[in-house]
């Protein structure tokens, strides 16, 4: 079980699709790690991308 290094919380895994299809034009999906705490909190991932969208938008 991998720990994340900000928050000390355990890391979990998603699928997400890639940027290509394999054969048959199924498509394929990678894994990737994120830490929920850390992506809810916006300092870390899509949270941080939404934190920075909210931040863009209110400063117009």
């Amino acid at each position: 079980m991998s720990i994340c290094c900000v928050c000390k919380n355990p890391l979990k895994t998603r699928k997400i699709k890639a940027n290509y299809n394999g054969p048959l034009c199924t498509p394929v999906y990678k894994k990737e790690t994120y830490c929920e705490y850390c992506e809810w909190k916006g300092t870390a991932g899509t949270g941080l991308l939404l934190k920075e969208i909210i931040k863009e938008y209110n400063n117009e």
